[in-house]
């Protein structure tokens, strides 16, 4: 037997050749068929690739080979130990099956997510309908990603900038979270709109129906209800939520600007991304300055710039694709 271990070793370790069952080529037939028929799907094998299947398949015909010769130790009769033999192979073989399917339960079924990234140009709303019929719709300048399948147990996307209204499919065993740079909105079937922009100081998130929960780094910050908007201060860390129409915020996705409450950063952020222009204008001066507006992305920039204007006083100059901007900033809150 010492021979015939020696015999196998020389050879390539990675390559398990057949044939070193002394005396029972039927047995070491049915070996080989049972590890060459274990599940071998790309998509769910346990193992890395042929050759890592092959080294499994030598560590554990090795370890048959160890059983035998430790039971041909044995003083009893050849017929005995051939017994023995066949017995302690079976027993090594079931152990080893028994590892290799629980290792197959336990990590072949790993999925492998496959990722889309989509953005919605300058100008247009985009509307992304995922695996589970959820609707996504983007509003201009807005990136999202969302694996092409969702996973058994959840359902996660990223809006990784811009502006999203989703209406999620309903399924309480399948939660659906969005995740932003700040912020995770966590839902089982709703409609909100998120805005997220990495230029913005804030992030909001406004519930139209159903129920979201709002958290960052794990703790909650926030439960909507309906008509409710929480903003997260990202310097601060902190979150308020405040009432208001937030069906208007929704709609974009028909050409309709609503902004509610909002702040010079916020709505030239939102021209910059619909008509591709550049603004520049004194952000300090007008930090202070709140105000609601709506406008419909048909009309040209210097119609939008007249609105503004009507609102609070400004001078504006158009040059190639740059707005400068000229205005006083406010006292109060308006």
């Amino acid at each position: 037997m010492n021979e015939n271990r020696n015999k196998l070793e020389h050879k390539d370790s990675h390559k398990p050749q057949s044939g070193f069952l002394p005396g029972n080529t039927d047995a070491q037939k049915q070996l080989d068929d049972w590890f060459d028929s274990l599940h071998t799907n790309d998509s769910q094998t346990p193992f890395g690739g042929n050759e890592d299947k092959d080294a499994i398949k030598q560590r554990i015909f090795n370890n048959v080979l160890e059983r035998i010769e430790e039971s041909e130790k044995d003083t009893k009769p050849v017929r005995t130990i051939r017994l023995g033999w066949l017995k302690v192979a079976a027993s090594v073989l079931l152990i080893s099956a028994i590892s290799l399917i629980s290792y197959q339960y336990w990590y072949g079924k790993k999925e492998v997510i496959e990722y889309v990234t989509v953005t919605a140009s300058n100008g247009r709303v985009m509307q992304v309908t995922l695996s589970d019929s959820t609707n996504v719709w983007l509003q201009a300048g807005s990136t999202l990603k969302y694996p092409k399948s969702f996973s058994d147990t959840s359902r996660e996307v990223y809006l990784d900038e811009g502006l999203a209204f989703f209406k999620v499919t309903h399924n309480k065993k399948k939660p659906f979270i969005v995740h932003t740079q700040d912020i995770n909105t966590r839902v089982l079937g709703t409609s909100f709109v998120i805005k997220s922009y990495n230029q913005l100081e804030d992030v909001q998130v406004d519930l139209l129906t159903g129920k979201v929960r709002v958290s960052h780094n794990s703790e909650i910050i926030g439960e909507l209800t309906p008509n409710k908007r929480l903003i997260y201060h990202k310097a601060s860390a902190k979150a308020e939520i405040e009432e208001l129409n937030t069906e208007a915020s929704a709609n974009f996705v028909r050409g309709d600007v609503v902004l509610q409450r909002a702040g010079f950063d916020e709505l030239f952020t939102t021209l910059h991304n619909i008509y591709g222009y550049d603004f520049k204008y004194d952000a300090i001066v007008v930090k202070n300055c709140k105000f609601n507006i709506r406008f419909n992305t048909r009309l040209k920039l210097e119609e939008v710039l007249e609105i503004i204007n009507g609102i609070h006083p400004l001078k504006y100059e158009i040059k190639n694709k740059e707005v400068m901007i000229k205005m006083k900033g406010c006292n109060n809150n308006n």
